[in-house]
């Protein structure tokens, strides 16, 4: 996906559906894992700093699968995952902008066909900011309960 201006987004990998599956799904279960060791941590660099990992993975992780898995759910059809920089650079402060534009975030291609059904395209795209924000705050409330 292109961002609106029509600047090209910056990608760095291409991975199969499978693969980019795979990853992310670690990632996601190597968040839980720092999610459980932020409840054992024994001095507070160790909870911050598993925390703070745990937030990363969840979020970047969750994105583009929750996409995935929506869409699959309403008929969309995949082709790649993209590994590259934020589709909307324009979109963060000019102090993080350039961050924005060389982290790893997973971004899905879609065979557009398969997109002609607009609640099938609507909900599979809200999928990954719902998937991004909820999954990493719920993670992160998940850690800190009693």
């Amino acid at each position: 996906m292109s961002p609106a201006d029509g600047t090209k987004r910056k990608v760095f990998a291409r991975l199969s559906i499978a693969v980019g599956n795979m990853v992310q799904t670690a990632g996601i279960v190597a968040a839980y894992f720092a999610l459980t060791a932020f409840r054992s941590a024994h001095s507070p660099a160790i909870a911050v700093a598993t925390i703070v990992l745990a937030w990363v993975l969840l979020y970047f992780c969750s994105h583009a699968i929750a996409h995935w898995l929506v869409g699959r759910l309403m008929g969309v059809r995949f082709l790649f995952y993209t590994v590259g920089g934020t589709a909307n650079p324009k979109g963060w402060p000019w102090g993080v902008r350039w961050i924005f534009e060389h982290l790893p975030f997973f971004g899905v291609r879609t065979d557009k066909v398969s997109m002609l059904n607009p609640a099938a395209k609507a909900l599979m795209w809200s999928a990954g900011v719902t998937a991004s924000l909820v999954g990493s705050y719920m993670g992160f409330l998940w850690s800190v309960r009693q």
